[in-house]
């Protein structure tokens, strides 16, 4: 805790392997243990980035699908320094641009 508010990053995240798209051999065992992943990783996080969602990770999730949110998600720390760092460029783009922006989040992961 000490590190993120010195640095106001999180570096002890996903401690598991991202999944990606819809698995169609999904079945309720292993549908129930994504959720408890989930709930897990979203757990880790401090309690402040919890609150800021009202303790809701759907509300994280939509939140870091949002576009229109980086800034928010970056602020908290939830976003490596390059996402961060691309977040803001694109909202300065944003602010001098009309035209719709593409772009990809990376959340700040801790590999060992």
């Amino acid at each position: 805790m000490a590190q993120y508010q010195k640095t106001g990053m999180i570096t002890h995240l996903n401690k598991h392997d991202p999944v990606y798209g819809v698995d169609s051999d999904l079945d309720l065992k292993h549908a129930l243990e994504i959720v408890q992943q989930a709930e897990e990783a979203f757990m880790a996080l401090p309690a402040k980035v919890r609150s800021h969602f009202d303790n809701d990770p759907v509300k994280l999730q939509q939140a870091i699908q949002d576009p229109t949110r980086r800034s928010e998600i970056a602020s908290l720390g939830l976003l490596s320094p390059e996402a961060t760092q691309l977040a803001l460029d694109a909202e300065k783009a944003a602010m001098s641009s009309t035209e719709p922006l593409s772009e990809t989040i990376v959340l700040e992961t801790d590999e060992d």
